[in-house]
């Protein structure tokens, strides 16, 4: 579960270096589950931060069987070849808006992080 998630803004600034892929902002009501998926490839690490979370336990992600709180503020990095899933309790006193981050697996070689090289995960 450790390889799965790590929550540390050292990890988010290592990842930062590595290239993005992708960035957008997702928001969650109360009662909201993201249901159990998993990213198409272990190239890509996904970083979370809090813009906006409810009160203290209201919101978690869990990867790999391991849980973790959604904190406002909060950065957490996960590898989401593994399955994982977010939700919010049905009681949670306000939306989740998360800013979310892809950014390559510090691995993977600088062909791949080119435009050229992202298309083998995303043909046109």
């Amino acid at each position: 579960a450790a390889a799965a998630c790590v929550d540390a803004w050292a990890d988010a600034a290592t990842a930062a270096a590595c290239g993005v892929a992708e960035a957008y902002l997702a928001t969650f009501r109360p009662g909201a589950r993201e249901p159990l998926h998993c990213g198409v490839t272990n190239c890509i690490l996904t970083a979370q931060l809090a813009v906006v979370a409810p009160k203290s336990g209201a919101a978690t992600t869990a990867a790999d069987g391991d849980s973790k709180e959604i904190a406002e503020g909060a950065c957490l990095v996960l590898d989401d070849s593994f399955e994982h899933e977010r939700r919010v309790e049905a009681d949670a006193d306000c939306d989740l808006v998360l800013l979310i981050v892809q950014f390559f697996h510090p691995d993977v070689p600088a062909h791949v992080k080119s435009p050229e090289g992202l298309r083998l995960f995303a043909p046109p």
